[in-house]
C-alpha cells in the first residue's frame, strides 16, 4: 500500500471508530468522570461493544498513522486529517440523525480548499 493511501485508510479508520464511539455511548448514556462513577463509567464503556469495536477501529488507525508517517513528511501528511472535519459530520447525519445546517456545509467546504491548497504546496 501507498504511504498516501496508508495514511487515506488511517483517518477513514478514525472517522468510522469515532462514529462507533457515538453510537455506544448514545445507547449506555451520559458518562460522567467524578470519583464516585469512574469505575462504573469504565465498566458501561468497556462492556459496550459498539464502544470497543470503536475503539478498535481508533487503535487500528493510531498504528496505520504511525506506517503512514514514517514514510511521508508530517508536514504533508497532518492537513489530511482535516478530512475528518468534513466526514464525520456527513456520517453523523446519515448515522446519528445529527444536521448538516448551511454553516457546517460552508465550513466543511473552506476545509476541503484548505486542504487541496495545501497539498499543492
Amino acid at each position: 500500500m501507498t504511504p498516501m493511501r496508508t495514511l487515506l485508510v488511517s483517518i477513514s479508520l478514525a472517522v468510522v471508530g469515532q462514529i462507533l464511539m457515538k453510537l455506544g455511548v448514545n445507547h449506555v448514556g451520559a458518562l460522567t468522570l467524578d470519583r464516585r462513577s469512574v469505575l462504573v463509567t469504565a465498566v458501561r464503556v468497556l462492556s459496550n461493544p459498539t464502544i470497543l469495536a470503536g475503539l478498535a477501529f481508533y487503535g487500528a488507525s493510531a498504528f496505520l498513522w504511525l506506517v503512514g508517517i514514517s514514510r511521508v513528511a508530517l508536514s504533508v501528511a497532518y492537513p489530511l486529517v482535516a478530512v475528518t472535519y468534513v466526514a464525520v459530520p456527513v456520517l453523523s447525519c446519515l448515522f446519528l440523525g445529527e444536521q448538516l445546517t448551511l454553516m457546517k456545509l460552508l465550513a466543511m467546504a473552506i476545509i476541503v480548499i484548505g486542504v487541496l491548497l495545501l497539498s499543492r504546496g
